[in-house]
């Protein structure tokens, strides 16, 4: 049976997948499919490459003072929800064979 393990951020998935390979643990991309959070280099470099969901850290740091700024100025101020685009980086953690 396959499962897929959605990772929290890079540092859960660093925890997750380096112990794995070198002990055969699990096999991933055969017994587990992972998908993590971030992009970051060594995502790329690890055996298979981690499918990650790219997050707008950016924009999302723009944002926050933006949306902090506004409070500041006016602490009566509704909440504004703001959803931002990410982008799913298929790479070989997250392709189970068939």
């Amino acid at each position: 049976m396959h499962q897929v393990h959605v990772q929290l951020n890079r540092k859960v998935a660093v925890g997750f997948v380096i112990p794995l390979g070198p002990a055969n643990l699990v096999a991933i991309k055969t017994d587990v499919g992972l998908v993590g959070f971030d992009n970051v280099s060594w995502m790329t470099l690890v055996q298979p490459p981690l499918t990650v969901i790219r997050q707008p850290t950016d924009e999302i740091g723009r944002m926050a003072v933006d949306l902090i700024m506004r409070r500041i100025e006016d602490p009566e101020r509704p909440p504004l929800q703001v959803i931002l685009k990410s982008q799913l980086m298929i790479r070989g953690s997250s392709i189970l064979p068939k």
